[in-house]
């Protein structure tokens, strides 16, 4: 069983389960309006000699996507206020299991909660981008307590350029990772500009303009020396937007995932 994670690069917002080793194709093809946004995602991640794949269908109305269809009987529905999503709900065999609910501050982000889970991600924001995410989880009083923090360094390409992570329920553990990016276009490019800070994937960055080359981890928070631990590895249509993506440990040239995308 593998376990997927939707949250902002990490910043997640959405949590599945999913169970298929292999693909499914039982749901219609996305349509769109919008040339150049995502139709269909594959997605593969490798671990201990196994394999697990979903294919994610993205489908659109009125150039809006509505819905992304994956595993046998699961998908999420997007409902919008005007361009911006305000509730993203998971279907299973047509019965909701989970609903986020998304908030505002003007054009910025401002917070996402999962009643179902009772956790929460707020945002702050310079110059327009997300700069720290603080995730909270509910106790039965009401109360909210603060389960991690991130604090983005942004360069001036409007990519992540470091990641703080400082995790509160682990004695205050704190870890650093640092990215390289091409000079190409994102997979996100031409998508609603809050589904990058909605889903995450195992094979690349939503949060970003352009595409993650390298990762570098640093053995503590306050290091100033990094060691590279991940290469990725890029094959673009004519438009210069990736349509395949293999993310390899750098160490020992492994290669732990890989993604396939079709674009409308």
């Amino acid at each position: 069983m593998k376990k997927i994670i939707m949250f902002l690069f990490s910043v997640v917002f959405i949590s599945i389960l999913a169970s298929s080793c292999s693909t499914d194709s039982s749901f219609p093809a996305a349509v769109a309006t919008t040339p150049g946004t995502i139709k269909k995602l594959i997605e593969s991640a490798y671990y201990n000699g196994q394999v697990s794949t979903i294919e994610y269908n993205f489908n659109y109305e009125s150039g809006n996507l509505n819905a992304i269809n994956f595993g046998s009987n699961f998908k999420f529905e997007f409902t919008m206020d005007g361009n911006k999503i305000s509730q993203v709900k998971t279907v299973s065999n047509n019965i909701s299991s989970n609903i986020n609910t998304i908030l505002y501050e003007g054009t910025n982000l401002k917070s996402i909660t999962n009643a179902s889970s009772n956790e929460k991600s707020e945002f702050a924001h310079l110059n327009g981008l997300i700069a720290t995410d603080r995730n909270f989880y509910g106790l039965s009083n009401g109360t909210w307590v603060l389960s991690s923090l991130k604090n983005f360094t942004i360069n001036s390409a409007s990519n992540v350029e470091s990641t703080l992570y400082t995790f509160y329920q682990v004695s205050n553990q704190a870890s650093k990772s640092s990215y390289e990016y091409d000079n190409k276009n994102h997979p996100f490019k031409n998508m609603n500009p809050y589904l990058r800070y909605i889903l995450s994937y195992e094979s690349f960055l939503s949060f970003g303009v352009n595409n993650l080359t390298k990762k570098f981890e640093y053995p503590s928070a306050t290091a100033t020396t990094s060691t590279q631990s991940h290469n990725y590895v890029y094959v673009y249509n004519q438009s210069n937007f990736p349509i395949s993506i293999k993310k390899y440990g750098f160490s020992n040239n492994v290669l732990q995932s890989e993604c396939i995308i079709e674009y409308n």
